[in-house]
């Protein structure tokens, strides 16, 4: 009879020789066929070898193994299992990946929005972010205080290291009214609208343009620029350059501090026998005023620290020049260790009048006086 491959079982009756199971051939041959079935499968067909051959080494590997394929087998199913449960009704899987790569979904309550391969996710969803007064011009800076990311306005921290230069033209301010910068340090020349003021060769103040007297309303801005009047002047002397000598009055009267040193880029000017440089009389160590107005008196007063109680004041007087007509307008003090002092005065003043420092004690020739008109 013809087989088909595959186990075949030799009925052998329900008693002992009651013909009712296979004939002794149709066992044998049931017998053969599945035999010949192992030989071809385990070796050439006639003799079974494992010689050269990876089956037995597979039969081998495989029963070996098979409880780790079984282990493994079982927990990646129990993994898929998860999966299908977490983003699936635990058969079929409801999760669209083209979904998250150009749409917005919710994780948690967080909005994650994709596309064009980007995934942005917006700070306010973030646990270290503080949203609060986040507007326009502001940048978040980390506060290691309460380890949070905040909203703050620009700042310039640190060295600058290259030109700060706005993206506009005369739009933005460099501080306010209200919140000032302290100190401005510049070492050449500031713009103002079409106009400079700078520091020339010679390390004066130069104006591009005419400062208008009109607009002088503070009578503490002194300098020769502050006047279109040619008759303005401007004068400073020194006792003389010397300064370690001092000038010592010990005769318990005022005497004119003696002056002698002009410090002035004018010319001087001889009248009646005496020098008289921009009106400073060097035989009385007095200002001659040539112009009415008011004039603005510094006095930079130097005595030796060591020596207590120096004092000097600042008089004027109408002509014709004589003691009885003296005004004092301030007298001060130079107390021990206190080795300067400087006052200022402005005196309102007509054509004629002189205006000079006296002193009693010891000075330094270093001290000065400078008389402006304003």
């Amino acid at each position: 009879m013809a087989l088909p491959a595959g186990k075949h079982v030799i009925n052998i009756g329900a008693f002992p020789n009651d013909s009712t199971g296979d004939t002794i051939r149709d066992g044998g041959e049931k017998i053969n066929h599945m035999f010949n079935e192992i030989y071809s499968a385990l070796g050439d067909g006639s003799t079974i070898s494992f010689v050269g051959s990876s089956t037995l080494a597979q039969i081998i590997d495989v029963s070996s193994n098979l409880a780790s394929y079984v282990a493994n087998t079982d927990m990646l199913m129990g993994q898929m299992a998860n999966v299908y449960a977490t983003i699936g009704d635990g058969t079929n899987l409801l999760f669209n990946v083209h979904t998250y790569l150009t749409d917005t979904n919710v994780f948690e309550n967080k909005d994650i929005s994709a596309a064009n391969n980007k995934i942005t996710i917006s700070i306010d969803d973030l646990s270290d972010v503080n949203v609060t007064g986040v507007t326009t011009e502001r940048v978040l800076t980390y506060d290691p205080i309460n380890t949070e990311w905040i909203a703050k306005e620009h700042e310039v921290n640190g060295t600058v290291t290259s030109s700060l230069i706005p993206d506009t033209d005369a739009v933005y301010d460099l501080g306010s009214l209200t919140e000032r910068f302290r100190n401005l340090h510049l070492s050449d020349t500031i713009h103002l609208g079409s106009e400079t003021i700078e520091i020339n060769a010679n390390g004066e103040i130069e104006f591009s343009a005419p400062i208008a007297a009109a607009s002088i309303t503070s009578q503490t801005v002194i300098t020769e620029v502050l006047t279109q009047n040619t008759e303005a002047v401007y004068v400073s002397a020194i006792g003389g350059y010397d300064s370690s000598t001092t000038f010592d009055n010990n005769l318990g009267v005022w005497l004119p501090f003696p002056f002698d040193v002009i410090e002035s880029e004018n010319p001087p000017n001889n009248d009646d026998g005496f020098y008289i440089t921009r009106g400073f009389d060097f035989r009385n160590f007095e200002y001659n005023v040539p112009a009415n107005g008011v004039y603005r008196v510094t006095l930079s007063m130097v005595s030796p620290a060591t020596f207590p109680n120096a004092q000097f004041r600042l008089v004027s007087s109408k002509p014709p020049h004589n003691n009885a007509d003296i005004t004092e307008h301030f007298q001060d003090w130079i107390f021990l260790n206190d080795s300067e002092r400087t006052r200022e005065y402005f005196i309102p003043c007509t054509v004629g009048d002189r205006i000079w420092c006296e002193y009693t004690n010891r000075f330094y020739q270093r001290s000065q006086i400078s008389i402006s008109r304003v």
